[in-house]
């Protein structure tokens, strides 16, 4: 983080509820939001969102506001996909609680195989954007 700062380069971190991730606190977290990161959402429980139905992402997502807002944080208006999994179900549901969701267009992550690219699909309309980032030339 000092180097970030050093260098005024703001981050994003998406987070579960902390009571899940050993090592994380709500402290650690409000430093984070009070030099310039991003904290946005992740589930509660790291529960990659392909595999839940609309009802069990409607009840994870509509708890990101009064977690956050109960710890001092600003409500999250980005979301990141555990794993970088997603279906089209996740993302319109995620277009209902955030202003856009990141996730790895080939889903996955760690889990699956390489991911290819991270896409970032705006709330206005559930396609990748010009902000969709190659990683295939990546080392």
């Amino acid at each position: 983080m000092p180097l970030l700062q050093k260098y005024n380069f703001p981050a994003t971190a998406f987070i579960t509820d902390l009571y899940y991730r050993e090592g994380f606190t709500w402290e650690g977290t409000q430093a984070l939001a009070s030099v310039g990161w991003e904290i946005g959402w992740y589930t509660l429980k790291h529960t990659p969102a392909d595999s839940l139905q609309r009802s069990d992402i409607v009840d994870d997502f509509s708890q990101a506001a009064p977690l956050f807002e109960s710890h001092g944080l600003l409500t999250p208006t980005m979301f990141a996909s555990p794993s970088g999994i997603h279906n089209s179900l996740s993302r319109e549901v995620a277009s209902e609680y955030f202003l856009a969701s990141r996730t790895m267009e080939t889903g996955g992550g760690n889990q699956g195989g390489p991911s290819k690219r991270v896409g970032v699909y705006p709330r206005t309309k559930p396609a990748l954007t010009a902000h969709d980032v190659n990683l295939s030339s990546t080392p």
